[in-house]
């Protein structure tokens, strides 16, 4: 929901040097990763309104989305490992423990050896107000 988005936009962004940007759908998230590129993902799975796989599914058809770490948030219906592990997901289950979310961040950027731009965070599904287009 809003609050929840809300929430993990003020917490990264005051916890990291990273630049947070959050879509409301993921339609939303296609639509903006055809004009931005981004050095990771954060997505949201809570059947029936955010499917988190297929959204990252469909994002990977997008020129440079493929090789970008992307983290997924489960809601209470789990995602199966080995469709987390064949698509290259890093999953943190909730309840979402902010401290543990800022360490994954900071892990995989670290694993990451040339961030191609400045450090973006691109948020996605977190069901913020559209109108937020900086996200």
């Amino acid at each position: 929901n809003n609050d929840f988005g809300k929430f993990c936009k003020r917490a990264i962004q005051a916890d990291t040097p990273y630049h947070v940007m959050l879509t409301g759908s993921g339609d939303g998230a296609w639509r903006t990763l055809q004009h931005i590129q981004a050095d990771m993902l954060l997505l949201t799975h809570r059947p029936p309104h955010s499917d988190g796989l297929k959204i990252y599914d469909r994002l990977q058809t997008l020129p440079g989305i493929t090789k970008i770490p992307a983290i997924l948030i489960e809601g209470s219906d789990p995602i199966p490992s080995r469709e987390a592990t064949r698509r290259h997901l890093t999953l943190i289950k909730q309840p979402l423990v902010l401290p543990g979310l800022i360490a994954t961040i900071e892990k995989l950027f670290a694993e990451t050896e040339e961030p191609r731009f400045s450090p973006e965070l691109l948020s996605n599904n977190l069901y913020l107000d559209s109108n937020e287009l900086l996200y």
